[in-house]
């Protein structure tokens, strides 16, 4: 309920309510109880409006971080001109050869096509 998620610094419970709640009540009671104002509700909101984009901004980075290093690790893409030998994966060939209905087996069916 009020456990920190480490991506966006803050607690469910404070990004929808805009406050953390009071597990423990507090050991001194607080001063003037009788001419304490209620807060104003626009500052309440402001601040509960800050905090979302605070954590959308901290899942944004995130997630640019995390593609960031995901791409870091795929090789370059190999650019294919008309006329260039390459083995064609056979997978979806095997498929089509089973779904006929008929008793036929796949298993030696090649797993590439050659050039």
């Amino acid at each position: 309920m009020n456990t920190v998620n480490t991506l966006t610094g803050y607690s469910s419970f404070q990004l929808c309510l805009g406050l953390s709640p009071r597990l423990i009540p507090p050991l001194v009671p607080p001063q003037n109880e009788d001419n304490a104002e209620p807060p104003d509700i626009s500052l309440i909101l402001e601040q509960l409006h800050n905090n979302i984009s605070n954590a959308q901004d901290s899942l944004t980075t995130t997630k640019i971080y995390q593609a960031h290093y995901a791409n870091a690790h795929h090789r370059v893409e190999e650019n294919f001109q008309e006329g260039d030998f390459v083995m064609l994966n056979t997978k979806n060939c095997h498929h089509k050869y089973k779904a006929k209905n008929q008793k036929r087996s796949a298993k030696f069916f090649p797993c590439y096509n050659r050039p």
